[in-house]
């Protein structure tokens, strides 16, 4: 959960002051762009900016704007692409094209952005509509779904039935985009034929908290990992059975330090699609009870420590235990991209880059040697 991070404070407090502050997202992105939908950009009451919606390449144009609505003027709607015009002016020099919904944020405007501050604060999940989004703006008639409880209202009991169904899909799919919602009761993506006098865009903006990053193995590379993959949005876990070097004084950048038999925990504590487990242990007592209980969860990443030698005598115990061939394709082992790296800090940025990689779908090769969109 990347919105608001950094400034959430200072935000929390404008809102509970009843400051006004313009508040700029990326709703629609189409090929290369630098950030993903929902990236915001806030301008505050003394014009101050916060966070970024591309990088760099329209921020400029995009406060210019922001300054506008804060003013007074409606919502916006901007739209953003390459040309040689204005490429290094207010254009995107990587050739996508960027969608971004200006709007003034204050107790009026959203008075349930406070239960939006609240569940960031606490990495708990939360969506929340706003709309209907046109080419030039948008109203301001929002609904925050918390949990299974809608708060809000569109005025229209149906409606509010419909788009509570959105967002909990939303929420289901880890998913903020633009929809079409047609007055005859059936949604569709904003790709669908246009028909706008029969229909309401409505912009979504979903967030399912940060995802996990449990490590294995109370080592200096499991303090380097939690310190970067802390540094990269993950809720990191450190477990360890041994008390002696699982304390919260050696792995002073993990959220979390659990002492307890690593496979006992995988079992209990909350895993799923999006968590990343990485066994650094290297030690067949540790590793092949922890592999096992991994391979019994949804996690979407799982690695494992160890030289080649390890790795051979490892996969012939899991073997032994009964994991099969299509089983073992889920472990990443050695663990980590070919970085060449030898410090607990090169180890740790080479095993998070193949997480990444997975997560995203991609080769984890030098840019340089594929073909296709960079982001």
């Amino acid at each position: 959960m990347t919105f608001l991070k950094g400034f959430l404070d200072q935000v929390e407090d404008w809102f509970l002051k009843g400051q006004r502050f313009a508040m700029a997202r990326v709703v629609e992105s189409i090929g290369s762009s630098p950030l993903p939908i929902g990236a915001a950009m806030l301008v505050g009451p003394n014009g101050e900016a916060l966070g970024s919606v591309s990088g760099g390449c329209v921020e400029g144009a995009v406060y210019h704007t922001a300054t506008e609505v804060l003013s007074g003027a409606p919502p916006r709607t901007e739209r953003y692409g390459y040309s040689d015009a204005d490429a290094l002016s207010v254009g995107l020099t990587c050739g996508g094209i960027l969608t971004i919904l200006i709007e003034a944020i204050d107790r009026d405007t959203f008075p349930h952005f406070e239960e939006v501050i609240a569940h960031v604060r606490e990495g708990e999940p939360v969506a929340w509509v706003t709309g209907p989004v046109t080419t030039t703006g948008a109203e301001v008639h929002r609904i925050v779904l918390d949990g299974n409880k809608p708060s809000g209202t569109f005025g229209d009991a149906a409606l509010d039935t419909e788009i509570a169904g959105l967002l909990k899909s939303s929420l289901h799919h880890s998913a903020s985009g633009l929809h079409r919602i047609f007055k005859r009761g059936v949604s569709c993506s904003i790709g669908a034929p246009d028909e706008e006098s029969n229909s309401l865009n409505l912009f979504i903006h979903a967030l399912t908290g940060p995802p996990r990053l449990i490590v294995v193995g109370a080592s200096s590379h499991a303090a380097a990992l939690a310190s970067l993959g802390r540094a990269l949005g993950y809720h990191t876990t450190v477990c360890d059975a041994r008390p002696v070097f699982a304390t919260g004084e050696r792995f002073p950048d993990s959220h979390e330090v659990v002492r307890e038999w690593p496979d006992r925990y995988l079992m209990h504590t909350p895993i799923d699609a999006r968590t990343a487990i990485c066994i650094l242990t290297h030690d067949a007592r540790f590793d092949v009870p922890a592999v096992l209980a991994a391979l019994a969860s949804p996690a979407g990443y799982i690695g494992v420590m160890g030289s080649r030698t390890t790795h051979h005598d490892r996969n012939r115990r899991l073997c032994e235990a009964g994991v099969t061939t299509e089983q073992m394709r889920r472990v990443h082992s050695p663990i980590g991209l070919d970085l060449g790296g030898r410090t607990a800090e090169e180890t740790a940025l080479s095993i998070l880059a193949e997480i990444v990689a997975l997560r995203n779908g991609r080769s984890g090769k030098a840019l340089a040697a594929v073909h296709g969109p960079i982001h």
